[in-house]
């Protein structure tokens, strides 16, 4: 059985629904209050999260029912999107749809949408696109950029999308593991969109946890954590007591769980 820790702002009740905390200052088990199969979906003002009849969000949001609880009665979802709130979902087909009834005119194997509204889609065999808006992937005639490309990308393997406020990355899962950050904004300042290796996770077989402030978790299946910290190229060990399964980053601490399910805080590197 899976369990969930939370910790940070439950103004909202977006982390515990049923505890009238306003902060929630370390770790806490709120298994028991979410009732949940799977979180999929986690915004400052709300969650939601899988269960066996569909989606249910909690929290505060313009599409909340009164109550703690609200029903997203949406059919099959890969993916909830938006970044502070929920604006669409890529539905079982991989089309994305919003709650106004447009649909994406073309199928995607996965997208993600960041804090400064850009938008970015996988499609297998094509490779990553970079969309100004969620409004361009709506448009019938609008159309993306060239596919991305790296000499190192193989657009056939099996790919991730993940942002934060204003840094998105793809991570492709082939026979080598590669994770590249998707350059859109240069210093607050649109530019061309790019790809970038991160080159020091190669060799490595990792999966991605992404965290505040533009803060980026690794984790390997060897059991180590890393961190690529806002602004940051360079990934980061991170120190932990034994083989890590579980990381959470806040905006300036981490919370590793270890294979033996000891919860372990610390605070980040000073800028």
């Amino acid at each position: 059985m899976s369990r969930y820790l939370a910790w940070g702002s439950n103004i909202t009740g977006s982390l515990d629904p049923l505890s009238g905390d306003q902060t929630i200052r370390e770790p806490r088990d709120v298994t028991g209050s979410i009732g949940s199969s799977g979180i999929v979906w986690t915004g400052w003002a709300s969650t939601v999260a899988r269960t066996a009849d569909g989606l249910k969000m909690w929290g505060g949001s313009p599409l909340n029912d009164p109550g703690p609880f609200t029903d997203l009665a949406l059919g099959a979802v890969k993916r909830v999107l938006g970044f502070d709130s929920v604006l669409a979902y890529l539905d079982g087909e991989g089309y994305v749809r919003n709650f106004e009834g447009q649909k994406s005119a073309q199928a995607w194997n996965d997208v993600t949408i960041s804090g400064l509204g850009v938008v970015f889609a996988f499609k297998h065999d094509a490779g990553v696109c970079f969309f100004p808006t969620l409004d361009d992937l709506f448009s019938p005639t609008s159309r993306s950029e060239t596919p991305l490309s790296y000499p190192t990308l193989n657009p056939s393997h099996p790919a991730s999308l993940y942002s934060m406020e204003s840094r998105a990355f793809l991570h492709s899962a082939g026979p080598m593991h590669q994770l590249f950050e998707i350059i859109s904004d240069d210093r607050g300042k649109p530019c061309p969109p790019r790809l970038e290796l991160i080159e020091d996770l190669e060799g490595m077989e990792f999966h991605i946890v992404p965290g505040a402030r533009n803060r980026l978790g690794i984790v390997t299946t060897a059991g180590e954590a890393y961190v690529l910290d806002k602004r940051s190229v360079e990934v980061e060990l991170v120190e932990a007591p034994g083989d890590v399964r579980l990381l959470g980053l806040g905006s300036d601490f981490e919370v590793v769980v270890t294979e033996q399910e000891e919860v372990f805080t610390s605070l980040a590197s000073s800028d």
